[in-house]
């Protein structure tokens, strides 16, 4: 979950930002993706108390067109999907990224990692990991649960000053 000071600190550079994001046009493109490998996390064991009726399903599977709600939040068919490793932003940062999917054929496959809520989501076309995407193009920033790969994305974002990191770099 995104805390308040980092909505705000979003907020304050996305208005700093829009004009450089805006002159892009679009998110920056690798030359070439190469995924990380597959990341689980454990669940927690089941309890007696659990209550199948009451718990949240996830599908292993998601595939289809989806609907950025924020760069780390994507509604494909119909489910909710929150990317694992980021925290994500709205606005032009979310119209960004949902611009940038629709360039790789407006698809992704989300698989779930271990039994969510988290999933690993890259488009249809060219296996472009979107959570990476996001963070190399400073519209997301890394959180706890960020692999290295993720991180290091993150830190080229800021070196480059892309996106969030355009004014402050930091």
């Amino acid at each position: 979950m995104t805390s308040t000071r980092t909505l705000a600190f979003g907020l304050a550079l996305l208005l700093a930002s829009v004009a450089a994001v805006q002159a892009e046009g679009t998110f920056f493109k690798p030359a070439k993706q190469v995924l990380p490998p597959a990341t689980t996390k454990t669940a927690a064991p089941a309890t007696e108390d659990t209550d199948k009726a009451t718990s949240p399903s996830f599908p292993d599977v998601l595939t289809g067109s989806p609907s950025v709600v924020d760069t780390a939040t994507l509604v494909v068919d119909g489910h909710r999907v929150l990317l694992m490793g980021i925290d994500g932003l709205t606005g032009v940062y979310a119209s960004g990224l949902q611009t940038f999917i629709a360039s790789y054929g407006n698809s992704v496959t989300c698989t779930l990692i271990a039994q969510g809520p988290y999933y690993h989501c890259v488009t249809a076309s060219q296996n472009v990991d979107v959570a990476e995407a996001a963070l190399l193009n400073g519209a997301a920033k890394t959180n706890d649960s960020a692999t290295p790969s993720q991180k290091a994305k993150e830190a080229q974002s800021r070196s480059a000053g892309r996106g969030v990191w355009a004014s402050t770099g930091q």
